[in-house]
């Protein structure tokens, strides 16, 4: 019960200053724990029911008690609220009023103020009027003037009758009416530029054909060949003979000049000046953007950019020769330091692009020249077909030489070199006829075409031929040496066509590497003839079989050496007939000489004189070696030629050592030196071994051969010592 009053107590404590003070409710949480924890929560319940009850019965009796106060109050509340309302109505009828009269007020008076303004603007028009009547006839006669396009009269106008102050919009006027027709007159020169332009290039070709052919045929005019067109020399021989191209294209000036005469009136000629300059350098930059691609086969867009460019500098050019202190030549020359480096390595790239097109063309020709060539002699069947040749080669022959032969005439060379020499010509003069006017790199040209030269007969002329050399066909590569010399011939006329041809101002010898080169292609072609001549001195010696152990005696040459001096008579007389003396001279002794080693020493699979292979040889078989040996030797001596007289004196001197009397006689320095200069101690060595193996023992000799073969074997014992003794 204690319990329970407390909480009660405790209950009523709280809950009634809760009323006061929020912050009280934090006490409820722990009385109501407690209640919680002591299980007290039924008796709390009825103690807040209670707690409720009194709390209702105290609000009661407050209301009761005042009551009246508040009906009353609030009575007077709404009588206060009905006067407020009328009020406020009242209040706002009168402002509704009063804005209506102040708006109708505001009204008349922006009336009467903007009467008085046109009223005074009447009056000042009025007094302009009558003091601009003289202005105003001014104006009439300007505005006249310019309708006809009479601009600097219109001027003069406003400068009499002083009005320039007056009326700067007139000034203006004219300005820009000048102005404007001088934008449409550049716009149609943009046009007429590039008409300009490609009637200057045909007519500056015609001028320079008319060059050509003047020093070509005139003699006295011939050393003047190297004198550019527009030099001092070319301008006084064809004076009278050029005609204007602006009378013939009809450029009318006339605007450019009216509108540089009002600006200088005006007193704005460098405005003029600036603004011209800023339109032309549009021009230029508009016509030189356009996209060229120099690799593609279509040229056209590249011939109207240089037509553009031509006819631009030519309307500039009578320009700045027209007027004064208008266009300046330092904008233009290099004289005056203008920086003209990236033209001139425009023109370098322009020309040497035109160099590899050029190039690449005659690579093409000549490549196919020199490939479809037959290498058989050309043939000539009248004197205009030899007129032809002779204009390019060094091939003149005589009267005598032509009646003597007569036509179908037979020319050393295959149709390859003279037709490669008129296309070198044709190559030299084509590209110097695309060069003229370039002065100021004729330096790298002339390399350049130097180099374009030697590339066409080195790449492709003596490359090819060079391919060619591999054939077996004895004709054809001879036809490739007399070919090839003729080229070597004909290169110090190519050096002279291009000292010829070069710019004028240079001098100096030029030297073709083309020269050096095809000579040693003419030392390798003549090596390849030997080697193939060789071959086949091979292959007559492969079906030679010496029998070395033979006991008869022949007559006769082996037949098969027979049909090898056969060949080289058959070969020398037919296919190397056109070769030049020498080098049949030479294929002579290099041929025999290879014969006479073969003869002498084992090589591959010829068993001959020194092989090793064979342990014996007979007397007899010797002597028959030895027939063979001067069957050779008489045909030698039958070809006449002394630089091939001692082919086998080595093998001859060799025979006569095994045949002599008294063998030693080797051993004695002056008679060996006198008698057998030419033999080698180690051939001496192995030949008297295969002997000595042969004979038959002393006790079946006579004396004679007894010496003999004691003789042989003290040469053999004191060759073979000193061999071993120097191999030591």
């Amino acid at each position: 019960m204690g319990d329970t009053s407390i909480s009660a107590s405790g209950l009523e404590l709280t809950f009634s200053a809760t009323l006061d003070d929020a912050e009280n409710l934090e006490q409820l949480g722990p009385v109501i724990k407690q209640i919680t924890e002591n299980g007290k929560q039924r008796a709390f319940l009825e103690q807040l029911d209670a707690l409720i009850r009194k709390k209702d019965g105290e609000i009661e009796r407050m209301c009761n008690a005042h009551y009246q106060e508040f009906v009353h109050a609030v009575d007077q509340l709404l009588k206060v609220r009905q006067g407020s309302v009328s009020l406020h109505q009242k209040i706002t009828d009168v402002n509704i009023t009063l804005q209506t009269k102040g708006n109708e007020l505001a009204e008349k008076r922006r009336e009467l103020t903007e009467a008085r303004r046109v009223q005074q603007n009447v009056d000042d028009a009025i007094e302009a009027l009558q003091n601009s009547l003289v202005v105003l006839e001014l104006a009439n006669k300007v505005n006249h003037q310019l309708d006809q396009r009479r601009y600097y009269p219109a001027l003069k106008v406003l400068l009499k009758g002083d009005l320039v102050q007056g009326v700067p919009v007139m000034q203006n006027t004219i300005k820009d009416a000048v102005t404007v027709e001088l934008k449409e007159w550049l716009a149609s020169v943009r046009e007429i530029s590039r008409e300009t332009g490609a009637l200057a290039m045909r007519r500056m070709q015609e001028r320079q054909d008319r060059w050509r052919a003047k020093t070509a045929e005139n003699p006295k005019l011939r050393t003047l060949q190297h004198h550019n067109v527009n030099s001092a020399i070319e301008m006084v021989v064809n004076e009278g003979l050029e005609s204007s191209i602006v009378d013939e294209m009809n450029i009318d000036f006339g605007p450019l000049y009216r509108c540089i005469h009002v600006y200088e009136t005006l007193g704005k000629r460098h405005e003029f000046k600036t603004s011209y300059e800023e339109d032309r350098r549009a021009q230029a930059n508009l016509a030189l953007s356009a996209p060229i691609n120099l690799r593609d086969s279509n040229l056209v867009p590249f011939e109207t950019l240089l037509q553009d460019i031509v006819g631009f500098f030519i309307i500039e050019h009578i320009i700045l020769h027209n007027t004064r202190e208008f266009r300046s030549q330092s904008e233009t020359l290099e004289g005056f330091d203008y920086f003209v480096k990236p033209l001139q390595e425009t023109l370098l790239a322009l020309f040497q692009r035109y160099s590899e097109l050029l190039i690449n063309q005659y690579s093409e020709v000549f490549e196919k020249i020199v490939q479809e060539d037959e290498c058989m002699p050309m043939t000539v069947t009248d004197e205009e077909q030899l007129k032809k040749v002779m204009q390019y080669t060094r091939f003149h022959p005589d009267r005598d030489f032509l009646k003597r032969y007569g036509f179908p005439l037979r020319l050393p060379f295959s149709k390859v070199f003279p037709i490669c020499c008129r296309d070198v010509s044709s190559f030299v003069h084509q590209f110097y006829q695309f060069a003229e006017g370039f002065s100021q790199t004729h330096g790298e040209m002339d390399d350049i075409l130097k180099k374009a030269v030697d590339s066409l007969l080195i790449q492709k002329v003596n490359a090819i031929l060079l391919e060619k050399l591999q054939s077996t066909n004895l004709s054809q590569i001879v036809q490739i040496i007399i070919n090839i010399e003729y080229f070597e011939s004909i290169c110090p006329d190519f050096e002279m066509l291009l000292m010829e041809t070069r710019s004028f101002h240079r001098s100096g010898r030029i030297h073709l590497k083309a020269t050096s080169t095809f000579k040693d292609t003419r030392r390798k072609a003549e090596k390849r003839i030997f080697e193939l001549v060789n071959s086949k001195l091979d292959q007559f010696l492969e079906l030679s079989e010496y029998d070395w152990s033979s006991e008869e005696l022949q007559r006769q040459p082996s037949p098969n050496l027979q049909d090898l001096v056969s060949y080289l008579t058959n070969v020398t007389n037919a296919a190397l007939l056109n070769l030049p003396e020498s080098i049949k001279s030479l294929l002579y002794f290099d041929a025999l000489e290879h014969l006479s080693q073969c003869m002498k020493a084992s090589k591959d699979i010829l068993n001959l004189l020194l092989d090793p292979d064979q342990r014996a040889t007979t007397e007899v078989s010797l002597r028959n070696f030895d027939t063979d040996v001067r069957f050779l030797e008489d045909f030698i001596q039958n070809l006449g030629d002394p630089t091939i007289g001692e082919t086998f004196v080595e093998l001859r001197q060799l025979l006569e050592l095994t045949e002599c009397e008294n063998p030693e006689d080797y051993l004695t320095p002056p008679i060996r030196n006198r008698k057998y200069g030419r033999v080698r101690s180690q051939d001496v060595i192995i030949l008297f071994e295969k002997l000595l193996r042969d004979m038959p023992q002393a006790n079946g000799m006579n004396p004679k051969q007894r010496m003999r073969r004691k003789a042989m074997e003290n040469v053999a014992r004191v060759l073979r010592s000193v061999h071993i003794a120097g191999g030591q």
